[in-house]
């Protein structure tokens, strides 16, 4: 009976996290719609659910990053199949030129081999930043056209300096007697 009660909890909590990014991308997505719609009354409603969103983004970084490379790869899959096809996977009426589907494609996968070291240690300033830089360019993308270009090549520039300075900064530790050790 114990056991029964225990994966109920855990079906739960699920549903939990499941509901909790729902209602996250929805501030996401409403305050994107409401400042960057050409009829916004009150654009600084929509710059409040940024805001909102930005603050649990950063709150409960912790807790999802160690699944960012996963979600990346995903991306990576939909990007090559963006490619073949020549068109977005959720609207076929979104095309995409080749060499542009290519260089995101690229850039994403990059990303997701880059950000394998947040599974093991422990996040400082400059990933959260960067972290950040990367999701953020890929929502403007999607919402301003004119930055779908840039958007790929911003995104994993951002992880990559992120990673060359986590690099730096460990051998720096290294090379002063201080071991900094990945924490899991």
């Amino acid at each position: 009976m114990r056991n029964a009660k225990g994966e109920v909890l855990k079906g739960f909590a699920s549903a939990a996290v499941i509901l909790l990014v729902v209602i996250w991308l929805g501030l996401v997505f409403g305050g994107m719609a409401i400042r960057f719609s050409p009829n916004a009354r009150s654009p600084i409603w929509g710059w409040g659910l940024l805001l909102l969103a930005a603050v649990v983004f950063f709150v409960t970084m912790d807790r999802w990053v160690k699944a960012f490379p996963g979600l990346l790869v995903l991306a990576t899959l939909n990007s090559l199949i963006e490619l073949k096809t020549g068109h977005s996977l959720n609207d076929a009426s979104v095309v995409f030129p080749r060499l542009q589907a290519a260089i995101f494609a690229l850039c994403v996968g990059a990303s997701a081999f880059v950000t394998l070291r947040f599974r093991t240690t422990k996040l400082n300033a400059v990933d959260r930043m960067a972290i950040f830089v990367f999701v953020a360019s890929i929502f403007c993308q999607a919402i301003v056209p004119r930055f779908q270009a840039l958007a790929g090549p911003v995104a994993f520039g951002s992880l990559l300096l992120a990673w060359m300075y986590g690099r730096f900064r460990g051998s720096h530790d290294r090379s002063h007697g201080s071991l900094s050790t990945p924490q899991t």
